[in-house]
């Protein structure tokens, strides 16, 4: 059982998107809140959520550290914004009143996991993990414990998708 607390911030155009990885994330953990960015109670939402489990926002930008340089094997809660690359700055930026103070984390250059999700889904960047996915190695690194099946979703999706990219069109 994940002890952690999270919460994912997504963007409302994701809600409808058929790989949605953060609903992957909630159907699988008790402790995650997911939040629209169209929720009529949006702000006091991650102001409670902020208050309540003093969180450290997973996002890579400027400011972040190295995930690395926190102490593993504490609860630590998280808050990480789903949507692609532009949309999730776009939730950061927009939010800054919220989010801004928070301290920011990313995984190092070179240290980043391998995306399952990049066949499936454009990314930015060959780094660019799903919201599942950098959730995942977040809770393992900070747990110092596996949530590899928290992942079989997502590669059930990816399999199936690879079948039908495959089939002659004809």
């Amino acid at each position: 059982m994940i002890e952690n607390h999270v919460l994912i911030i997504r963007h409302v155009k994701e809600r409808e998107h058929p790989f949605n990885t953060a609903l992957m994330a909630k159907l699988q953990i008790n402790n995650l809140i997911l939040l629209d960015s169209d929720n009529p109670h949006f702000k006091s939402i991650i102001i409670d959520f902020i208050e309540k489990y003093k969180p450290i926002l997973i996002f890579k930008n400027n400011h972040s550290k190295e995930i690395e340089e926190l102490e593993k094997n504490r609860k630590q809660n998280l808050i990480l914004l789903d949507g692609t690359w532009d949309k999730a700055r776009s939730l950061l930026l927009g939010n800054q009143e919220l989010l801004g103070s928070l301290p920011t984390y990313h995984f190092s250059e070179g240290d980043t996991p391998k995306t399952i999700y990049k066949s499936v889904r454009k990314a930015c960047a060959e780094e660019a993990l799903s919201t599942l996915e950098a959730l995942v190695y977040s809770l393992e690194y900070l747990n110092g414990e596996s949530y590899e099946s928290l992942l079989a979703p997502l590669s059930k999706v990816v399999e199936e998708q690879k079948k039908w990219a495959s089939k002659d069109p004809s």
